[in-house]
């Protein structure tokens, strides 16, 4: 039962919103824009990918990933995953 005050939740992710990303998942394959990132209660994380054609690939993992790109600002040089 929610007590009606807000949580603070904070989790790290190798990658960010608007980011341009491969990925070769069990869940499919392509390349696109992650526009949403998920936080499940076993504490693991995972992407939705909008795709070129305009549809969207949930379901995507950090180690299925491939950064090709950041409108963010970031550094996109490969980065190690844990």
């Amino acid at each position: 039962m929610s007590t009606g005050r807000p949580y603070r939740i904070a989790f790290d992710s190798p990658y960010y919103f608007g980011d341009l990303v491969a990925f070769d998942s069990v869940n499919g394959k392509g390349q696109g824009t992650i526009i949403d990132i998920a936080l499940s209660n076993d504490g693991s994380i995972y992407y939705v990918v909008q795709l070129e054609d305009g549809n969207a690939q949930g379901g995507i993992y950090p180690k299925e990933v491939q950064l090709l790109g950041s409108h963010a600002g970031r550094d996109t040089s490969p980065q190690p995953v844990e």
